[in-house]
């Protein structure tokens, strides 16, 4: 291979749009061209939206929608053996607030879900709501505290009182502005 500089790209780079071009990133931190490479860079500066196609689906049944406009969620999550799993990484340490935003089938549906980051689990409760076009609503979770690098999370059921927990279209990280 001769000067890996040539086949390394700092990580930041590989699926964050409009992050800091001029972050500083230590060798165990690059990548090299061409090798897939599925964890999502978190901008610490900006909101960061973990749409429904970054998720790995976890259990039978789940699916994505038709991925036309509005048509952007996850179906088919109707018993806690199902979930939502991705990573991510932060560049630098700090507070994030997260939220989630979803649909439901029916305005009377409501339920618990959790949230685990890293192991640690965030319980969250939601409650009915449809949309009429196409947009979903946005839930805040909570904030969480990450150190700089490699994180783990998952989406998953607790209970609902409906026949299906809800839709959801994409996750929201935002670094917490106080």
């Amino acid at each position: 291979l001769g000067d890996l500089s040539e086949h390394l790209i700092p990580l930041i780079h590989e699926k964050c749009i409009g992050c800091p071009a001029a972050a500083a990133y230590a060798p165990p931190e690059l990548i090299e061209l061409g090798k897939p490479h599925p964890v999502r860079v978190i901008d610490p500066s900006r909101d960061n939206v973990l749409m429904t196609f970054d998720y790995e689906l976890r259990g039978d049944g789940l699916g994505y929608a038709g991925g036309r406009k509005n048509q952007d969620f996850i179906k088919g999550w109707n018993n806690n053996d199902q979930s939502m799993y991705w990573e991510f990484r932060t560049a630098r340490k700090g507070t994030f607030d997260f939220a989630l935003n979803y649909a439901t089938g029916r305005e009377n549906e409501e339920g618990e879900l959790e949230l685990i980051i890293d192991g640690q689990s965030v319980p969250f409760h939601y409650t009915g709501f449809v949309t009429s076009n196409g947009r979903p609503t946005t839930l805040p979770i909570g904030s969480i505290k990450l150190e700089r690098g490699k994180h783990t999370c998952e989406l998953r059921g607790v209970s609902t009182t409906g026949s299906a927990y809800p839709r959801p279209y994409a996750l929201v990280i935002n670094k917490q502005t106080k």
